[in-house]
């Protein structure tokens, strides 16, 4: 009697392991699967990639140095490093009066394929220009740890990665779509996983 008894126990723990596992594995599909752009990434993958910091921008390289190497070390498949060459640069930053205060917008990501944006989220993109609003940024985000984010989330934006939700338990995140309220310093496990996803470890 002992012995059947403990071969149930054995059987019970088994199957509470197998279906414990089989929801980590959904949470974190679907979880990745949501902060994904579509099933598109970088052409050539997003080891080894140069960007330039055009003169508008100069004057928030800190920043943007900073922000946009976030990224190196979430995963070896992923590296950003700056260069002064323009034509080797997969990243191209840019500072101006691109968006109305109205908009709310300050800053974007301009995937590009064929040296032309691209909104097809489903293939692969080349390379990106990340345009900073001059007024917005000035306005809404005079201190460095913010534009660092914003550089970060941008570069997310480049990598793959869509907006997460708009709870307030994810002002933590990265990819946090209204900066003006984010929290975060760094990629949290979600996106960090959904990084892995698209280019591996």
């Amino acid at each position: 009697r002992h012995f059947m008894y403990n071969k149930y126990i054995a059987k019970l723990f088994i199957i509470l392991l197998l279906v414990f596992f089989t929801v980590c594995l959904f949470t974190q599909s679907v979880s990745a699967h949501y902060c994904r752009l579509g099933t598109g990434k970088i052409s050539g993958g997003a080891q080894g990639l140069k960007y330039y910091i055009s003169s508008s921008a100069s004057g928030y390289q800190d920043s943007l140095n900073n922000g946009i190497t976030r990224w190196n070390g979430i995963t070896d498949k992923v590296s950003f490093s700056r260069t002064y060459t323009q034509s080797l640069s997969k990243v191209d930053c840019y500072w101006a009066d691109y968006f109305t205060t109205q908009s709310g917008i300050i800053a974007e990501t301009q995937l590009m394929k064929n040296n032309v944006r691209t909104y097809d989220f489903n293939t692969d993109w080349v390379w990106c220009k990340l345009l900073f609003d001059s007024e917005m940024y000035n306005i809404t985000y005079p201190d460095y740890s913010h534009r660092k984010a914003i550089a970060t989330h941008e570069t997310g934006h480049f990598l793959g990665l869509a907006h997460t939700g708009e709870a307030v338990d994810e002002v933590t995140d990265i990819m946090y779509p209204y900066g003006y309220d984010c929290t975060a310093t760094a990629p949290c496990v979600d996106e960090t996983y959904c990084l892995i996803l698209i280019y591996g470890t």
